[in-house]
């Protein structure tokens, strides 16, 4: 391989031709304590996507302030499943994704 055809398949490794899309979601579980109190909250987890789709490492970016919420909803994102971005090689890459989660009281 010469020097430009491997600066052309580099820049192809580069460049994201599909984006991550959600193939399966999990609810997260509103913990008995928080809904008793009627509490509410969001969270934002970023989770690292593998080239299998599966989750790999998870962070909770911006907290309910409530610690027991905030853990539902990293259990829950570590259950997501992705299709992960392709690139211009039309390999699976790895990614990063945030996932929003809102706790609300049922009425």
């Amino acid at each position: 391989m010469d020097e430009a055809e491997s600066r052309r398949r580099a820049a192809l490794s580069k460049k994201i031709t599909s984006k991550a899309s959600v193939v399966s979601r999990s609810t997260p579980t509103y913990p008995k304590s928080v809904q008793r109190k009627k509490q509410e909250g969001r969270v934002v987890v970023a989770v690292s996507v593998g080239t299998s789709g599966r989750v790999t490492s998870s962070r909770v970016t911006s907290s309910s302030r409530n610690a027991a919420l905030d853990s539902a909803a990293l259990k829950a994102a570590r259950k997501f499943r992705f299709k992960p971005p392709i690139n211009g090689l039309g390999k699976a890459v790895t990614t990063k994704i945030s996932i929003p989660l809102t706790f609300k009281p049922r009425s």
